[in-house]
């Protein structure tokens, strides 16, 4: 039996690594961490088709599998030779591209039948075309009011390839390197160069919303803002802003990115699942590394195009965090929770305790399924393009009632009396 999950494991990695190799080698996630890891899948695992094709081919042993087999099982894990295993891994995984594609599709499409984004459907942004993308130089808005280092620049490049592929994101630079810049100037690219105005949404922990609403402002001024925090009253009020039919979304909209806490979009989340959300930012991601936590579910129920994470914390050695991570960027093929969960059962991984190397193995090969998903840079790696660090000391007077503590303890006054005072 543990034999046979193992081979289950391996099964469910294959299929995600197939996918990751797909994905990769059109957003080309190694050039902008100047990276030389990748996933090992080998180039012949696909053929060359013609330039307008919807889909990758696959050998002609999976042509015929059109649909994915999710159900494990139709599978023997016993009789069934890795060859097969692994020809039943490709074709899911080319299954799920194309879903990501046909997902993405059918959210440009407008209310009129109009296909807003067409020109993302055709050969030159097809996953069929990996070499479009090595001509593809996306500049920076002209709305945003900064300027973007290099490094950052090359972010908002991968941030764009991932959504105009439908593929969720996570961008996890260091702590300091702009992460809420670069998600920023996405927004602003989509509405200056495709004119996609929102809705955008962005979710982030209570601490930071007025930093979120005062960058946006600095940085795109063009863009509203819609604070959506306060009491129940408040909120009512201010859902009067999207709560119409037939609203629109253009320069002139009421509002282009609602700026609320993960508490709050838990409290009223049969209203944010109304709408269509073209883009939504998660803040401090590590906030639903939990698939059991009430956040986690709710937000996965949100109608939107994309999902951009944004984290400091690299991911953890975590197994269930992690499984949680994939399959909320990617939800589709990573969906078996049963399967990933019954290997790392405690009779399971008490059994593979014995075998180190075969664990980190399996390990190493779970974050590289995230490779191109995920965009990582440390400041050591881009240091050159950091300014000099300038140390401000500021002084603030202490208020009446804070110079009264302060002496009363450097008189050495007891804590009780201090407390009773």
């Amino acid at each position: 039996e543990a034999n046979r999950q193992k081979r289950k494991l391996n099964f469910l990695i294959s299929q995600t690594e197939l996918y990751s190799h797909f994905i990769g080698k059109k957003v080309k996630t190694d050039e902008v961490e100047n990276s030389t890891n990748d996933v090992s899948v080998s180039d012949e695992t696909t053929r060359p088709g013609p330039a307008n094709a919807n889909t990758i081919d696959l050998p002609d042993s999976v042509a015929n599998l059109d649909t994915k087999v999710t159900n494990f099982e139709d599978l023997d894990f016993d009789a069934e030779d890795e060859t097969a295993l692994r020809q039943v891994a490709m074709a899911n995984a080319q299954n799920a591209v194309q879903e990501a594609q046909d997902r993405a599709r059918a959210f440009n499409q407008d209310p009129n039948g109009e296909n807003k984004m067409s020109q993302f459907d055709d050969g030159e942004m097809n996953f069929q075309n990996p070499t479009s993308l090595q001509t593809m130089d996306v500049s920076q808005p002209n709305m945003l009011t900064c300027q973007l280092k290099e490094y950052q620049l090359k972010g908002l490049n991968w941030l764009v390839n991932l959504y105009e592929q439908g593929i969720n994101g996570i961008l996890a630079d260091e702590m300091g390197l702009g992460k809420t810049v670069q998600s920023i100037s996405v927004m602003a690219y989509l509405a200056e160069v495709h004119n996609i105005w929102g809705p955008f949404l962005v979710i982030a922990p209570a601490s930071t919303l007025h930093n979120w609403q005062q960058e946006i402002a600095k940085f795109v001024p063009t863009l509203k803002v819609l604070p959506y925090w306060g009491n129940a009253k408040d909120r009512k009020v201010l859902r009067k802003f999207w709560d119409r039919k037939h609203i629109t979304y253009n320069r002139e909209s009421s509002f282009h990115v609602l700026v609320t806490s993960y508490q709050l979009v838990v409290q009223d989340t049969p209203y944010f699942q109304k709408i269509r959300w073209q883009y939504m930012i998660l803040d401090e991601a590590q906030a639903i590394k939990s698939s059991q936590s009430s956040r986690w579910k709710a937000l996965l129920g949100f109608h939107c195009r994309n999902r951009l994470l944004l984290t400091g914390t690299p991911i953890q050695n975590n197994m269930q965090e992690l499984w949680a991570l994939l399959h909320f960027i990617m939800p589709s093929l990573f969906d078996s929770h049963d399967e990933f969960s019954d290997w790392f059962s405690k009779d399971i991984e008490s059994h593979a305790q014995s075998n180190t190397k075969l664990n980190e193995d399996q390990l190493k090969r779970l974050h590289m399924i995230l490779k191109p998903f995920m965009l990582r840079r440390v400041k050591k790696h881009v240091q050159k393009e950091l300014g000099d660090k300038v140390e401000k000391d500021v002084y603030c007077d202490l208020t009446y009632r804070q110079r009264a503590l302060y002496a009363n303890l450097r008189n050495k006054i007891s804590i009780l009396d201090l407390i009773e005072k």
